[in-house]
């Protein structure tokens, strides 16, 4: 069975979650992301953004939003 430093990179990257997370796609040639969506108001949703519908509007490969 292999250890589980064989099946997991951990990588710390500091930034806008949407920015980075975009740029791991590319750099890591992900082929499709999966991100979880959490309910919040529409006024959080206005002033803190959506991480998951900024990544769905500008993902070049197909997205996943689990709820």
């Amino acid at each position: 069975m292999p250890d589980a430093a064989d099946l997991v990179d951990v990588e710390l990257t500091h930034g806008s979650p949407g920015d980075v997370l975009l740029s791991q796609v590319d750099e890591h040639n992900v082929d499709h992301i999966v991100i979880g969506h959490t309910e919040r108001g529409a006024l959080a949703r206005w002033l803190l953004g959506s991480v998951s519908s900024n990544v769905l509007a500008r993902a070049h490969v197909p997205v996943t939003i689990v709820r």
